[in-house]
């Protein structure tokens, strides 16, 4: 494995686990959105002015594609969020990397913990899910649409040489 990058030195990995995993967890995470939200209705252009309601209030619904480009700016925003806090994290506890598929799933459930207990409210939106399939659907998008690719990704870019 890679050096970890902890002596003071930026690890060489670092930027490449961000920048990859950032966008695959932004993919990943907004296609789970959009499936949820489809299941119920939803159209992809709701479901970013959704994120960028979290900013804007109740008016980020009447932007049109403006807010809707917003809110998926901010959603790559979190994703790179998440993914540096992985990373970074790693740098310090190499055992994140080196069993993605435990740790990854746990961080997802930790985000999900965070973005519906913290984030949210902070944000004024009461978002938590009313019914258990609601839940079930939100748990399993995080564990494996956030948490697991972030870990994966971040154990691949650090195994590479650079």
């Amino acid at each position: 494995m890679a050096d970890n990058g902890t002596g003071g030195q930026p690890a060489p990995w670092l930027g490449r686990a961000i920048r990859g995993g950032t966008l695959l967890v932004g993919v990943l995470d907004f296609c789970a959105a959009l499936a949820i939200g489809a299941s119920t209705g939803t159209t992809p252009q709701r479901v970013a002015q959704s994120i960028a309601s979290g900013l804007l209030g109740r008016a980020a619904y009447d932007g049109g594609w403006p807010t809707a480009a917003l809110g998926l700016a901010l959603h790559f925003t979190i994703a790179c969020g998440v993914t540096t806090v992985f990373a970074l994290a790693s740098r310090r506890l190499p055992d994140l990397r080196r069993r993605p598929w435990l740790w990854g799933p746990l961080y997802g459930i930790l985000v999900f913990l965070a973005m519906y207990r913290v984030v949210l409210p902070l944000a004024g939106l009461n978002a938590w899910p009313r019914r258990w399939v609601g839940f079930v659907n939100a748990v399993l998008a995080h564990v494996f649409a956030v948490g697991l690719p972030a870990a994966l990704w971040t154990r691949h870019a650090s195994d590479r040489r650079p």
